[in-house]
């Protein structure tokens, strides 16, 4: 008998310059939850969460707040 892994197709990982801009799209529209992000992305929380410390990284002005993620006018001192 055959696993499951066995059966289906590998899943294609989604390049991560891919999410950075799909999240960047998403964010300058409105504020959204982490989750919300997450499901909008079409992967795991933890991946969007490190999606968010990318573009930080990146010098975009992306917040994290209590679970929601929003791009922010305001620069931080």
């Amino acid at each position: 008998m055959k696993t499951l892994k066995e059966i289906l197709p590998p899943r294609k990982e989604t390049p991560p310059e891919t999410l950075e801009k799909a999240a960047l799209r998403i964010l300058r529209r409105k504020r959204v939850t982490l989750e919300a992000l997450a499901d909008k992305l079409d992967c795991a929380p933890n991946v969007a969460r490190e999606v968010v410390e990318r573009l930080r990284d990146k010098h975009f002005n992306v917040l994290l707040k209590q679970g929601e993620v929003e791009v922010s006018a305001e620069v931080e001192a």
